[in-house]
């Protein structure tokens, strides 16, 4: 049996390599402009991910330029429901236009982060999402509510695990303002993911193994070191017998 795996990248956010990543990566979730980005750079995210087979998502965040979308705060199920089906729906738009069809959605930051522990938050954007195209797979934190009501809500799911960002021995990802929060070196992304998809856990910050059943693996385009991890875990993965695909091209 063939063993293949999606590597998905955030980019359109006024990145310096979204261009160069699209040679790496399997997916590409691409701002919607909410909290990076400007027309430019989601337009040119866009052509390079189509121009080089990449799968197309909507990356959607709260409004928060100044804090990059990744502002600690307490969000409302409406507001989250509107903030996701409003965006998506523009999105999708946008790619239609250029004959693109976008395949998946994955929150971005705060957003992200409250979706996989608040449940209500969960199923609201679940629920924009199957508003928006029932079609689109949803990307979230492996074992969270995020993928748990989404699956309720009958959509596809992808169960994410970051090589570049460490965990927190309840699950959560650590929190940014902790000097220990990224991962900087690829050879130590490149473990991480490797070890999540043949061992199927992560291990925190202090040695908690935390057991995850994953099906794409996520790099930050905002990492100064993006191209190096990206390079280093698709290289860890080809070597160790796997092949990259897109996940919501139904591949994996």
């Amino acid at each position: 049996m063939q063993r293949v795996i999606d590597l998905n990248c955030d980019v359109g956010e006024g990145g310096l390599h979204d261009v160069e990543l699209m040679q790496l990566i399997t997916s590409a979730n691409i701002s919607c402009g909410a909290h990076a980005g400007t027309k430019e750079t989601i337009q040119t995210a866009l052509h390079a991910a189509f121009k080089a087979g990449v799968s197309v998502g909507a990356h959607p965040g709260i409004a928060d330029k100044k804090g990059f979308g990744r502002t600690v705060k307490k969000v409302k199920p409406q507001d989250a429901y509107d903030l996701v089906y409003q965006q998506v729906s523009d999105f999708c738009l946008l790619a239609a236009r250029q004959g693109i069809r976008v395949m998946h959605v994955k929150p971005h930051g705060a957003l992200y982060n409250a979706s996989a522990k608040d449940q209500d938050v969960a199923y609201a954007i679940a629920h924009a999402v199957s508003d928006a195209d029932p079609r689109l797979v949803l990307f979230g934190l492996a074992g969270s509510a995020s993928i748990f009501e989404a699956r309720e809500m009958g959509l596809k799911v992808a169960e994410e695990v970051f090589a570049d960002r460490t965990y927190q021995s309840d699950g959560s990802l650590t929190p940014r303002g902790n000097l220990n929060a990224t991962v900087q070196k690829g050879d130590e992304a490149a473990s991480q993911a490797l070890d999540a998809i043949e061992k199927n856990y992560v291990e925190a910050t202090d040695g908690t193994r935390l057991p995850m059943a994953i099906n794409t693996i996520c790099v930050h385009g905002d990492n100064p070191n993006v191209l190096e991890i990206a390079w280093s875990v698709r290289s860890m993965l080809n070597r160790s017998g796997y092949t990259l695909k897109p996940f919501a091209h139904g591949l994996v």
